[in-house]
């Protein structure tokens, strides 16, 4: 039964990640990115509950740039509320949400400062942030659950592997390196002055990568 989850859920998350990153772009260009997404993401192809925290990882993502893109909320974001209280009972990177959520609308506002425009504050955003994190408690743990990650990183670093930090001189960081390498020249390339929503957003997780090995694949 674990062999069969593992490769079940482990196809369905490669097939749906192949399928966002060569929607729309040029092979030349998508498939070094694949290639890279894929050397991250393939290690944590596990019999864990983990395996399904990336799926909903994998989904929040293209939420979070269909909502950058555009500039605004759908109605179908909103089921972001009940998801996460489902993820929060699955596994604990259920945080990514709210925290996704809240830098999306970071970056929001800084694209508008960037293009000289009137502030906006995403406030429908910052609320949906706020419920998903809400939402998140609906578990045993209740509130607790939003420092478990913090407490876990600080218990488990001592003796598990996946929780030390990211070490540069590494071959799980080196798919991660050119993959920042390839972002920073397709910005370049771009000459586009007015991506430093891009650019925090790329900041914020590569911050979020190199707090432990385990972060790499959902950054």
């Amino acid at each position: 039964g674990l062999i069969i989850y593992r490769n079940l859920l482990g196809l369905a998350l490669l097939i749906w990640l192949s399928r966002e990153i060569l929607r729309g772009r040029k092979f030349l260009l998508a498939f070094p990115l694949l290639i890279l997404a894929t050397f991250m993401v393939a290690p944590l192809v596990q019999e864990r509950p983990a395996l399904i925290g990336l799926l909903f990882t994998l989904a929040l993502g293209r939420s979070a740039a269909i909502i950058l893109e555009n500039r605004a909320l759908s109605r179908s974001h909103w089921w972001w509320v009940p998801a996460t209280a489902l993820w929060a009972n699955l596994h604990g990177s259920w945080v990514l949400a709210p925290a996704a959520l809240a830098f999306t609308a970071l970056a929001l506002m800084i694209s508008a400062l960037s293009r000289r425009s009137r502030l906006q504050v995403p406030w429908q955003l910052c609320m949906l942030s706020a419920g998903t994190l809400l939402a998140g408690c609906l578990t045993p743990l209740g509130f607790r659950g939003i420092l478990l990650p913090f407490q876990m990183a600080d218990r488990a670093s001592a003796f598990i592997v996946e929780w030390h930090r990211t070490r540069l001189i590494d071959g799980l960081t080196a798919p991660l390196a050119l993959l920042l390498l390839l972002v920073m020249v397709m910005l370049i390339k771009r000459r586009i002055r007015t991506d430093l929503d891009l650019l925090f957003l790329v900041l914020i997780w590569t911050i979020f990568a190199s707090l432990a090995f385990r972060n790499l694949g959902s950054a």
